[in-house]
């Protein structure tokens, strides 16, 4: 027992004599670790600047593809509302809204009819109802196409009444598509409005 006592304090003895030895390679030991640590931080660093980097360039593209079809789809339902507006215009007489009041009952019931047809049929494009102005002078035409039979059959005596009913609605109705026309076609970036070449 007391050899072994002899040895644990031979030990412990020589421990304190080299006590500065052995907290020199614990303090180094230490250091290399933070700077292994700090060098393995750099380059996870370098690595998520990397991803991030990458992460970035796909949502670019991402934003430019949906951009890219929210423009061809802007450019169609453009192209439904300009030709929806090219209906209507056609539907008037080349030789002014006046003439229509000449016509038979049942042509002019059908003007109005088509008419209401083209114009709900473009209630809902999305180019129309981002323009709240062009919304609203489209509404306007909408309601001036709303006669029922009798008012259109109990005119045809009474020409200054058919003028201010059939006459005057048709011409609010020409008024209402041409505002828009010039406003979503005649002053469009999209092509022109014969349409041509884009700007």
């Amino acid at each position: 027992m007391g050899k072994i006592a002899e040895v644990i304090e031979t030990v412990k003895n020589w421990l304190e004599k080299n006590k500065i030895f052995f907290e020199t390679i614990a303090a180094f030991l230490l250091s290399a670790m933070a700077i292994i640590i700090s060098v393995v931080q750099i380059f996870i660093g370098f690595k998520q600047t990397k991803l991030a980097k990458i992460q970035t360039q796909i949502a670019q593209r991402q934003f430019q593809r949906e951009e890219r079809l929210a423009n061809i789809e802007r450019t169609g339902k453009w192209g439904e509302l300009r030709s929806a507006m090219m209906k209507i215009l056609e539907q008037f007489p080349s030789s002014g809204t006046k003439s229509i009041r000449t016509w038979p009952q049942e042509d002019q019931l059908l003007f109005f009819k088509n008419v209401r047809m083209i114009l709900d049929s473009q209630i809902k494009n999305p180019v129309l109802i981002e323009n709240r102005d062009c919304l609203g002078h489209w509404r306007v035409a909408l309601s001036c196409t709303e006669f029922r039979e009798e008012e259109v059959l109990g005119t045809t005596n009474m020409p200054e009444i058919q003028d201010v009913i059939i006459v005057g609605s048709a011409n609010k109705i020409h008024q209402s598509i041409m505002y828009v026309w010039k406003r979503l076609v005649l002053d469009s970036n999209e092509v022109s409005s014969t349409g041509g070449e884009p700007n």
